[in-house]
């Protein structure tokens, strides 16, 4: 830059101290000024000064140069962060973005045909949705809420199990109990509205009596089968099998003094199970050997087995000398309400039904075939160890 010719005549410095910069102007333009202060060799003569100055105009040029570019520079940076802001902020969205679509898809899928809910009882339906990926937080979420849809979906399926039970109860009471009561009620009315012989008065009545036990029976049986279709973990316990088998062959001697009933158990043995649940089919499979086989002699036995690659197992086996049952009839007579052809005395017909359920309930079974007496032989075969959880198993 070429700058117009001064004479020294025609500049004024202005008075600066030594250090200082000063601006000055000098035919128009600006100059920027450092003045140094030093001392003469020549005794008397005062100091000197040395001016330097050097022009503004490129300075100031580079400097709006420099905000300029700083200007573009802060530009550009502001819009790529923005960018990568949103490509980063958008990947690290995206397992929640997947997270609530996952919650919508549930919500959806919990609604059947018309707006009436579905089936939401299969955790495992709604699990497939919550695979996420990502951030070790969205994963932890995703993983809480599995874990809450499947104590949802154990709750449902209890809540339906319950209503189920309740349903169930009140047709098979209708069922059963219709008959019973329709006959008392028409040996009331006939009590009621004849004068009867004392004798054919006495049979009436007797008749009513034997209606009525057998309501009361077939309410307890009822009773039981729906209050154990809902067993859970915390009824499951360590029972002594042998104590267990003793008191009940001890009760069954004490109430029927003409059979023999006795145990035979080869070691003492531990299972995991329901003790009441055990007991009530115990108790049925004894008196069913009585009441309807008719027999005298009835032998329970205990006996351990382990099977090769198999989880050992416990079987309680019934045997007496009665009349036995019909090899047709061994399967169908588990369910409710059947009888078999051989059964003598009265009955609902829900005391087989009673221990295929106990024996269901354990992961076991129930057997029937022959005895070594020739009469019926009833074998329920249970695990040591119940799996886990525990889970409702219906009976037919």
């Amino acid at each position: 830059m070429n700058y117009p010719a001064a004479s020294s005549n025609d500049i004024t410095l202005p008075d600066s101290k030594e250090g200082d910069y000063t601006t000055l102007s000098i035919a128009g333009h600006q100059f920027l000024m450092y003045t140094v202060q030093f001392a003469t060799q020549s005794w008397g003569t005062p100091d000197q000064k040395l001016a330097v100055a050097t022009p503004l105009d490129t300075t100031q040029k580079h400097t709006e140069d420099e905000y300029k570019l700083i200007v573009v520079v802060g530009f550009a940076a502001v819009v790529a962060g923005g960018v990568l802001g949103w490509l980063l902020g958008g990947f690290a969205v995206r397992p929640l973005r997947e997270l609530a679509s996952a919650t919508r898809q549930i919500a959806s899928s919990g609604r059947g045909e018309g707006g009436t809910p579905g089936d939401p009882s299969q955790p495992e339906k709604w699990r497939q949705y919550l695979h996420v990926t990502g951030a070790r937080e969205v994963e932890a979420i995703a993983e809480a809420m599995r874990a809450m849809l499947d104590r949802i979906g154990e709750e449902r399926a209890t809540s339906d199990a319950a209503l189920a039970t309740a349903r169930d109860f009140a047709l098979l009471s209708a069922h059963e109990l219709r008959t019973p009561l329709t006959a008392m009620r028409t040996n009331l009315e006939i009590l009621t509205a004849h004068e009867l012989p004392q004798n054919d008065r006495q049979e009436i009545v007797g008749d009513v009596l034997r209606t009525q036990r057998r309501v009361e029976e077939t309410l307890t049986a009822l009773e039981h089968l729906a209050a154990h279709e809902l067993n859970t973990d915390d009824d499951y316990a360590d029972v002594n099998l042998n104590d267990l088998l003793d008191q009940a062959v001890v009760d069954a001697a004490r109430a029927n003094p003409d059979v023999t009933v006795r145990l035979t158990a080869s070691e003492p043995l531990t299972a995991r199970a329901v003790r009441a649940g055990l007991r009530l089919a115990v108790d049925n499979a004894i008196t069913n050997a009585i009441r309807h086989g008719h027999a005298t002699l009835v032998q329970v036995t205990l006996t351990a087995t382990d099977h090769l690659n198999q989880p050992p197992t416990i079987a309680i086996t019934i045997d007496d000398n009665g009349c036995g049952v019909p090899e047709k009839q061994r399967e169908i007579i588990f369910r409710r309400f059947v009888r078999g052809t051989t059964a003598k005395g009265p009955g609902s017909g829900l005391g087989m039904a009673l221990i295929a359920q106990q024996a269901a309930i354990h992961h076991g079974t129930a057997q029937l075939t022959t005895s070594p007496q020739n009469g019926a032989r009833l074998t329920i075969t249970i695990p040591r160890q119940q799996p886990t959880p525990q889970t409702k198993t219906d009976v037919a």
